[in-house]
């Protein structure tokens, strides 16, 4: 949805939400370092649930952060109604504030 110019913003975070209701969100980078140990045979062959859904949340990791990116970047230029303004009108309300009008 994020690369769809004409995506409402509200309609694509709650889409993301949605997503991650019932699915564990994967780690960030800094509250992952440090944590990898080798693990003995018996931790591997009886994997917990946690690390189970931990290795499903690694699949989407990259996605994760790049929504997580999108919407930061985005943020300042939701309207009211969800709309996010084009390049165009980016590019415009930048040259309005920087010409002090």
């Amino acid at each position: 949805m994020m690369d769809d110019s004409t995506v409402n913003y509200f309609e694509a975070v709650k889409a993301y939400d949605e997503f991650w209701l019932k699915r564990k969100k994967p780690k960030e980078e800094d509250e992952i370092i440090g944590e990898k140990r080798k693990k003995s045979l018996w931790e591997r062959i009886f994997a917990t649930r946690e690390e189970k859904d931990e290795a499903e949340a690694a699949q989407y990791r990259f996605d994760c952060k790049k929504f997580e990116h999108w919407k930061f970047v985005v943020q300042p230029y939701v309207q009211p109604d969800g709309r996010i303004l084009s390049a165009e009108e980016q590019m415009e309300l930048w040259k309005q504030q920087r010409s002090g009008k």
